[in-house]
Formats: C-alpha cells, structure tokens, sequence
C-alpha cells in the first residue's frame, strides 16, 4: 500500500471520530464560529450510514479481482464475463450495454497489474484501521 492510497483512509478515520474532527477543525470563515460537538456527531451519524454502500461496493470488487486471479484458463473466460456474473450476483440494477467499467477501474487493470491487488489493498486498510483504533 501506497502512502496515496493511506492518507484518505487516515483522513476518513478522524472524521468518524467527533471528538477529533471538532479539534481538527478551523473555524467557519464567515461566522468564526468552532464546530460544535452536535454537528460533529451529526456529521460522523451520516457518514457511518452511508458508508453500508461503499463497503457492498467493495466487496463486489475484491471478489471480482479475487475471481479472476482464481481463473485456471483465460482463453475459455473472457473478464466481461466474470464482471458481468458478478454484477448481477451482488446488484440488483440492470447493467448498460457497453458497459466497460472495469477497464478503467486502477486498482486491478492499472500500470502494475498483478493478481488480486485490490483486495490486498483491502487487507491493508484493515490492518490499518486495527492499528489506529489502539
């Protein structure tokens, strides 16, 4: 993992905690007044349920990346298969012809493309929250 890919998880984990985002926070530029401590709660309440999609989300991609390192012969499945299988495994929502998004998903089809680097970057943002919350 990449010092990149860790300062938004670092950035994402002091604005859950309200205590450390009224202390992280300047004041607001025409009011000057300081975050109160509600609207920090306020603020960490919505994020913390909205994050449920990001994580489906995620999910879905590691088990895609973790389904195509797993792929024994590559000539007999093509990735638009496997993406849309999975698609349709995980949401509920009709997919768009012509839908190529993962070829412009980095994490797996980037510059230094090997096998199921996107969930071993998920593992590092596990270990990593572990760590932070010691």
């Amino acid at each position: 993992m990449d010092a990149v890919d860790l300062l938004p998880i670092i950035v994402q984990f002091f604005i859950f905690k309200p205590v450390l985002l009224c202390a992280l926070s300047s004041k607001h530029l025409k009011t000057g007044e300081a975050l109160s401590e509600t609207k920090a709660n306020n603020i960490a309440l919505s994020l913390s349920r909205s994050i449920f999609y990001e994580t489906y989300r995620a999910l879905f991609w590691a088990d895609f990346d973790l389904t195509l390192f797993d792929v024994k012969d590559t000539d007999q499945v093509a990735w638009q298969e496997i993406y849309h299988q999975k698609l349709t495994e995980y949401f509920a929502f009709k997919n768009a012809k012509r839908d190529m998004l993962p070829c412009s998903f980095a994490p797996i089809f980037g510059k230094s493309m090997s096998m199921s680097m996107y969930y071993s970057r998920l593992w590092s943002e596990c270990v990593l929250i572990i760590i932070l919350e010691c």
